[in-house]
């Protein structure tokens, strides 16, 4: 396209190629190639923790039916308990006589005993007036809560703060590093736009220029969107995907010996976009001034490139740390209600059954009449 210009010849066939293939268009479409895969990986993310939260929602639905069927279940015992003893203490009265009875004969039969005190018991066989209550299902019930709250807690901890905090985490983290991306692009069209105040611009290059962005206005694009990236890293939930070795680097200082750098790359950018605006359209820079700028800008995205990669490896160290975490909380739970079970529930069925059977020993020495 350039010998067409210098020999006067058409180079319209070529401008298609040179626009098609210039730094704006193709950095345009990298940003939007950036924002789409932003977004979907987000979507992906989203649709990932609503499957999660939908499982530890059913799971805690489950939970609860089966607490209600063990409750259920608990107060039917307690009322066959209660109706077992009852039916216990009511017939005890009508066979206290019969066992007395039955041991005066052992004694006068078998022993050779004379036994002839005269019983002083009531053998009426009179019934409880009242009823007896031994309201055992809040025993039950207490140790039933504790299962309960125990696995409570554990599904409020993972649905409330662990996976939430994990999730915020692979949410910002494409963010992140598209956010470096797009300052690395950008800064690189600040600078090429920056030189358009010279003799060897490309608009002076072309005088049948055609349907091209003035350099202003894409140098003010790029400022702007330099600008919001910037902004975009000061938000909290970006700095939490970030190490405190990132944060360093971009707010506060780069070991490095470019003075460009020693308040941070923010600094550095901010730097860059004034020099960028304010004079290189305003004066007329000799072209060492803009190569220092075109170095500054390099040495920039030089030290972008080194914090991409630390923010990659960091934020996927902190992800991971998270998830061992939330690993480590289901295994140390489900030890606990492992121990839960055989050092207390066990005991405690244990005795019960033991219990029931001195229950059943009582009910076979008394002679009840199944009446």
């Amino acid at each position: 396209m350039i010998k067409a210009i210098f020999a006067n010849e058409s180079y319209l066939k070529y401008l298609r190629f040179v626009l098609t293939n210039s730094p704006g268009y193709l950095y345009d479409q990298a940003n939007s190639m950036m924002n789409d895969f932003v977004d979907c990986e987000i979507e992906r993310i989203r649709t990932t923790g609503i499957y999660i939260y939908t499982l530890l929602i059913f799971g805690f639905l489950i939970l609860g039916v089966l607490v209600l069927v063990v409750v259920g279940c608990i107060i039917i015992t307690s009322k066959k308990y209660d109706e077992f003893w009852n039916f216990i203490l009511n017939n005890a009265q009508s066979s206290l006589a019969k066992l007395k009875s039955s041991a005066i004969d052992r004694l006068v039969l078998i022993h050779g005993i004379d036994y002839s005190l005269e019983s002083n018991i009531d053998i009426s066989g009179n019934r409880l007036k009242r009823k007896v209550k031994i309201s055992v299902y809040m025993q039950y019930i207490k140790r039933l809560m504790i299962f309960f709250m125990a696995a409570s807690s554990y599904y409020l901890l993972i649905t409330i703060y662990l996976y939430p905090k994990c999730e915020d985490l692979m949410i910002n983290r494409p963010k992140l590093l598209s956010n470096f991306s797009i300052l690395r692009s950008n800064l690189r069209i600040l600078a090429i736009y920056s030189r358009e105040n010279t003799s060897h611009h490309f608009m002076r290059k072309v005088p049948q220029y055609i349907n091209f962005p003035t350099p202003w206005a894409s140098l003010n694009k790029a400022s702007n969107i330099l600008r919001e990236k910037n902004k975009e890293l000061r938000d909290s939930d970006m700095k939490n995907v970030m190490s405190h070795e990132l944060r360093k680097r971009i707010f506060e200082k780069v070991d490095s010996d470019t003075k460009v750098l020693d308040y941070g790359t923010e600094a550095a950018i901010n730097a860059v976009i004034f020099d960028c605006e304010n004079r290189a359209f305003f004066t007329a820079l000799p072209l060492a001034t803009i190569y220092s700028v075109f170095t500054n800008v390099m040495k920039i995205q030089s030290e972008i490139n080194q914090e991409f990669l630390l923010a990659d490896r960091d934020s996927k160290n902190l992800i991971n740390d998270n998830l061992d975490f939330i690993i480590s909380i289901t295994a140390v739970y489900s030890a606990a209600l492992f121990l839960l079970y055989f050092c207390y529930y066990l005991q405690y069925f244990n005795y019960q059954i033991h219990h029931l059977d001195r229950i059943s020993i009582l009910a076979e020495i008394l002679p009840i009449d199944m009446e």
